[in-house]
C-alpha cells in the first residue's frame, strides 16, 4: 500500500511526539530531600538524619556515600563522612502522636485509632510510643511505652470533646518533653500530629512553638484532615520549617489516614543516617548552618537547616578517659598497699605462721602469742566471739 507524503507528514509528527513523550517520562524528576533531625550532644561529633524521596514521596533507598556532601557554613570541615540507611540499623525511635479530637473530627476518629495501631505493627521492641490528645494542652493517653506496655484499650476510649484545640500549645508542650529521661539514650525521635489545623486560643505562637522545636531539632510529620474551618497550610508550614513532612486526606476521605500514616512511617524507616566530624567551627553555643547535598545522575539537591554547636563540659571520649583513669589509679594504689604491707611484715619477721588460738599473725622466733598472753580477758573473750 501506497503512503502518501502527506500522511508520512502526519505519521513523523506521531512519532515525534510519542518519542518525545517517552525521552519527557525517563527524564528524572526533581527529588526532595529533607533534613529531619541534628542530634549535637556530642559536638563537634553529628548525627544527622536525612529523608531522600521522588516527586511521589516515595523513599530512594540505593543511594550510597558518594552521593552525599556535607558543609557547616558554606565550608568543608568535615572528617570521616558515614552514611548508613537507617533500615539496616537498631536504632529505637521515640514517636509522639497528637490527635485533634474536637467534634467536628468524629467521623475520623475511628481511622486516627486504626492509624496508631499500624505505628504498633512496625514498633521495634526498643521503640517508645506517646500518644496526646489536642485539647487545651497535650493531654496523654499514655507515654513513653514500648509496644509490649501498650494497652490498646486506651486508644479506643478516646473520645471527642468539646474543648478547644490549642494546637500550637500542645505540640510546644511535646516538644518539652522530649527532654524526659525515659527519651535520653534515643536519638531519634518524630512527632506525627492527626489534625485540622484549627487553634483557639493557644498562649504559644508559632515562633514560640519553632524555637522549641529547633532547641530539641525534631521534625513534625502532619496529616491534615480537611473539614469545614480546617486550616491545613498551617500544619505544612510546620512540617516544612521542621524537616518534617505533610499529607492531607479529603473531607469524606477518612478510611485513608491509616494509609497516610503508613506512607509516614515508610519515609521515616526508609531515610539516612549520616555520621562526622566537624573541623574548624568552635563549640561556641551558637546556631550554625548544616547543608547536605545529594547528588544522583542527572539530579543534585541540597538542604539547609540549623543547629546548635553545643558546648559539651566533658565529651563523651574525655569521660570515658576519666572514669578509667580513676579505676586504674585504685586498683595500682591496692597492689601498692598490698606489697607494702608485706614488705613490712618480712622487715617484722612476719611470715605466715599463725596463732592457733587467736588466729594473728606471729614473728617465727616467737614461743607464745604476745596477743593471746597479754589481752584482758574480757576483751579476748570478745574477740573470740566476734570471730567465731
Amino acid at each position: 500500500m501506497m503512503i502518501t507524503t502527506t500522511k508520512r507528514v502526519y505519521l513523523s509528527m506521531l512519532l515525534g511526539v510519542v518519542l518525545a513523550g517517552g525521552v519527557f517520562t525517563q527524564t528524572p524528576d526533581p527529588h526532595e530531600l529533607r533534613i529531619d533531625q541534628i542530634v549535637n550532644k556530642d559536638y563537634p561529633n553529628l548525627k544527622v538524619y536525612v529523608s531522600v524521596e521522588d516527586e511521589s514521596g516515595d523513599p530512594l533507598p540505593t543511594l550510597v556515600r558518594g552521593n552525599f556532601q556535607a558543609r557547616v557554613d558554606a565550608q568543608d570541615p568535615l572528617e570521616r563522612l558515614r552514611v548508613e540507611s537507617f533500615r539496616l540499623t537498631e536504632e529505637p525511635v521515640a514517636y509522639s502522636v497528637l490527635l485533634s479530637v474536637s467534634g467536628r473530627l468524629e467521623r475520623a476518629l475511628y481511622y486516627r485509632e486504626e492509624a496508631i495501631l499500624s505505628i504498633m505493627d512496625v514498633m521495634k521492641d526498643d521503640d517508645r510510643l506517646s500518644v496526646y490528645t489536642v485539647g487545651t494542652e497535650a493531654l496523654p493517653v499514655f507515654e513513653y511505652k514500648t509496644r509490649e506496655e501498650i494497652n490498646t484499650e486506651a486508644i479506643r476510649d478516646i473520645s471527642v470533646t468539646d474543648d478547644s484545640p490549642n494546637l500550637y500549645d500542645a505540640i510546644t508542650g511535646v516538644y518539652m518533653r522530649k527532654r524526659n529521661e525515659a527519651l535520653r539514650h534515643i536519638d531519634r525521635k518524630v512527632i506525627i500530629v492527626i489534625s485540622d489545623g484549627r487553634d483557639a486560643n493557644s498562649r504559644f505562637d508559632r515562633d514560640t512553638l519553632l524555637r522549641r522545636a529547633a532547641e530539641v531539632n525534631v521534625p513534625l510529620y502532619s496529616l491534615g484532615v480537611s473539614v469545614i474551618g480546617a486550616n491545613l497550610d498551617r500544619l505544612n508550614g510546620l512540617s516544612d520549617a521542621t524537616g518534617g513532612s505533610y499529607q492531607f486526606v479529603l473531607q469524606n476521605q477518612y478510611d485513608q489516614i491509616p494509609a497516610r500514616v503508613r506512607r509516614m512511617m515508610q519515609q521515616i524507616h526508609h531515610g539516612y543516617v549520616l555520621g562526622f566530624r566537624v573541623r574548624g567551627v568552635p563549640a561556641d553555643d551558637e546556631y550554625h548552618q548544616l547543608m547536605i547535598g545529594v547528588t544522583d545522575r542527572e539530579v543534585e539537591l541540597r538542604s539547609f537547616k540549623n543547629f546548635v554547636a553545643r558546648k559539651v563540659p566533658f565529651p563523651f571520649w574525655l569521660r570515658i578517659v576519666i572514669v578509667c583513669v580513676a579505676v586504674v589509679t585504685i586498683l595500682l594504689l591496692l597492689v601498692i598497699l598490698f606489697f607494702y604491707r608485706r614488705a613490712e611484715r618480712k622487715k617484722m619477721g612476719i611470715t605466715k605462721r599463725k596463732c592457733p588460738d587467736c588466729k594473728r599473725r606471729m614473728k617465727d622466733d616467737w614461743e607464745f602469742c604476745p596477743f593471746c598472753r597479754y589481752m584482758p580477758p574480757k576483751k579476748k573473750k570478745r574477740k573470740d566471739s566476734t570471730e567465731g
